[in-house]
């Protein structure tokens, strides 16, 4: 009788070091693209600490390479896979946490694109289950739509609650969306929601030239994120970024992502900083 229990304890033992490496997946794996068409990060969200291991591929052999991530922060990991090449589909795998796919931006020279764009996702993550479904209905249908999705802004409800990220954004009961954005990197803008961006900022660390506006591009495309929550008028850092950026860019289309817009047809108001300092640079440029 007590070697039976010695061996069930030494079965407890390893049961219990077997599972404790992978303790839990709190968000993610999902994409992150920060303007480069020959990279694409990856990022993730345990529930304790622990280091995990991914690799990628041109299939699901996984076999280009691979890496072991540290976490930092609240448990979180971030891993950029280099040296891949424009306009090509790969594939990836957290090892025990998921898989997924992702498609690098065109070559710079590219004269079409094809990009999705949604908005407003807080606080009805079963209606964003139905938009994302038909959205990979889309690219499944036409590959050449699995390229990015552009977010104008108000993520979730309340941007400083860490719940609502959890339950809004990245709930683990839908699968659409779980899929989506491990197929899908989001680009997309503070909206007033978001409120101090602090969370925003942890989850979509993208490169913010300052605040929480940026620039990149994507093929034929120039993308201009702004933030309607510091000042953009005439004379401001922002709008002097704007301005500079607008003029040096040679894209043949540009957009300007932003949350509050000039005109609106719904039950908001018209804003009137889009209307007088915004979109006269659209004119121009």
């Amino acid at each position: 009788m007590k070697a039976m229990w010695r061996c069930l304890g030494v079965l407890l033992v390893l049961f219990l070091c077997g599972t404790s490496a992978f303790a839990g997946i709190r968000k993610g794996p999902y994409l992150l693209f920060e303007g480069a068409n020959t990279e694409m990060a990856v990022l993730w969200q345990t529930d304790s600490t622990e280091s995990n291991v991914i690799r990628w591929g041109t299939d699901t052999s996984y076999a280009m390479g691979q890496a072991t991530s540290q976490e930092y922060g609240d448990h979180q990991h971030k891993h950029v896979i280099s040296g891949l090449q424009p306009d090509t589909v790969y594939y990836y795998q957290v090892d025990g946490y998921g898989s997924g796919s992702f498609q690098t931006a065109p070559e710079s020279s590219a004269t079409a694109v094809k990009i999705l764009a949604y908005g407003d996702t807080r606080s009805y993550p079963a209606n964003q289950e139905q938009v994302v479904g038909q959205m990979r209905d889309t690219y499944t249908t036409d590959p050449e739509y699995q390229t990015l999705c552009l977010l104008s802004g108000d993520w979730v409800n309340s941007g400083d609650s860490e719940s609502d990220w959890t339950n809004q954004f990245f709930p683990t009961n839908y699968t659409e969306l779980q899929a989506f954005k491990r197929e899908v990197p989001i680009v997309g803008a503070k909206g007033n929601h978001e409120q101090t961006g602090a969370l925003f900022d942890k989850y979509f660390p993208y490169p913010y030239v300052n605040d929480f506006y940026w620039s990149f591009d994507y093929g034929p495309v120039h993308v201009v994120v702004l933030d309607e929550y510091v000042s953009y008028s005439p004379g401001s850092a922002q709008y002097n970024w704007l301005e500079s950026d607008l003029a040096a860019t040679n894209k043949e289309w540009k957009i300007i992502l932003l949350h509050e817009p000039g005109w609106s047809a719904g039950g908001h108001s018209n804003d009137s900083g889009v209307q007088n300092y915004i979109q006269p640079l659209c004119a121009q440029y």
